[in-house]
């Protein structure tokens, strides 16, 4: 049974299963790794857009009079926005009493944003949010900035997605090419092992290897040393049967001529039989 399973090992099977698993924990690797760093490429991106948020707001409103109080409507989800990114994004500009001037409608009234200068992820209404604030000059104003972690989030998952996909699609043409290419490959072998099939017991020539591919040349060229070696063992063996056949002839032919002359000539017969045993001893000496 332990022949039998050996000898159905398939060098292309074993090459397709090594390389799928490779591939797969490959690809896994280099995905997880990509959606770690895709995460953290998302998350700089967006904290510069909402630096520079920040200081546009900063730059209008530091030359107008904020003498009026923000408008208190609040939605219930302030972060919530569905396929539109804009409202995901909730601004508050804050006096330097704490009064709260302006805001936008999707922003609480609460600040949104904790020690002034620094990017915080805080937890804002059942949502988790990026938050940054700054301050004017003279701190007569401050802007805080609120943005959805989510959106981020969403994006590395659509690039992740987008991975996927690509394997999906990628994957299969590229299995198809390489067991192509694996046919074509053992093309050759079967060739020589057809050649090697056809030779009769006599043939011990060397295989040409002209067209045999350099992976397996080792093979063929031990092959060749194999039938050399066997070659010229078979030329002493017969060159050892020829000179004992010749060794043979002699004694054997005395014996016939003795045992000849010992039937026609009874007076030579005990003579002849003398010389049949000796015969016989030196043959099988």
């Amino acid at each position: 049974m332990l022949s039998k399973n050996r000898a159905e090992i398939s060098l292309k099977r074993t090459f397709l299963k090594r390389f799928f698993w490779g591939t797969l924990i490959t690809w896994l690797i280099v995905s997880l790794f990509s959606y770690t760093s895709t995460r953290h490429e998302i998350d700089e991106l967006y904290d510069g857009e909402m630096a520079q948020i920040s200081r546009v707001l900063l730059g209008i409103y530091s030359s107008q009079p904020l003498d009026h109080i923000a408008e208190t409507q609040i939605t219930s989800s302030p972060f919530e926005g569905g396929e539109n990114y804009e409202r995901k994004l909730a601004f508050q500009i804050w006096n330097k009493e704490g009064k709260l001037l302006v805001r936008s409608a999707n922003a609480p009234v609460e600040p949104l944003a904790g020690k002034p200068g620094k990017f915080q992820t805080r937890k804002l209404l059942g949502r988790k949010v990026r938050t940054l604030s700054i301050k004017g000059p003279e701190g007569r104003l401050s802007v805080h900035v609120g943005q959805n972690i989510d959106i981020r989030r969403e994006n590395a998952a659509e690039i992740l997605e987008l991975l996927v996909y690509a394997l999906l699609l990628v994957f299969p043409v590229l299995l198809w090419l390489i067991n192509k290419g694996l046919n074509q490959g053992t093309q050759s072998l079967n060739a020589l092992s057809e050649k090697i099939a056809k030779r009769t017991e006599n043939d011990l020539s060397p295989i040409k290897i002209d067209d045999v591919p350099l992976e397996i040349r080792g093979i063929v060229d031990a092959l060749n040393t194999l039938m050399s070696k066997m070659s010229v063992e078979l030329g002493r063996e017969r060159q050892f049967i020829s000179d004992a056949s010749h060794e043979l002839r002699t004694p054997l032919a005395g014996i016939k001529a003795h045992a000849q002359l010992a039937l026609k000539d009874k007076s030579h017969e005990h003579t002849a039989l003398i010389r049949i045993v000796e015969g016989v001893d030196r043959t099988t000496r």
